[in-house]
């Protein structure tokens, strides 16, 4: 599993999940403030991956008009493309 901002990426034989983490806010929970995933999307190819993830984070940085992170997010995805690839392959 790979991490990249608030996202996972997971893989298997056949394809790549992306999970979006979120913080448990339930007060009533036994893990607030515990971390949970859930599945946004599936995969065939890393480059659909890396298309995802950018349309995700572009998203949000651009929508807070931050485009400095809107440069290292995308500097950051690139650096994970070779990650999912060896991940892959495995």
């Amino acid at each position: 599993m790979i991490r990249i901002e608030n996202f996972e990426i997971d893989c298997d034989t056949y394809s790549f999940t992306i999970k979006e983490i979120g913080i448990i806010a339930n007060e009533e929970s036994k893990n607030v403030g515990g971390e949970y995933a859930k599945n946004v999307t599936y995969h065939m190819s890393v480059e659909q991956v890396v298309d995802k993830l950018l349309e995700l984070g572009l998203k949000e940085y651009i929508d807070n008009s931050d485009f400095g992170a809107v440069l290292v997010y995308m500097q950051s995805v690139k650096k994970k493309v070779k990650e999912l690839t060896e991940l892959k392959k495995k």
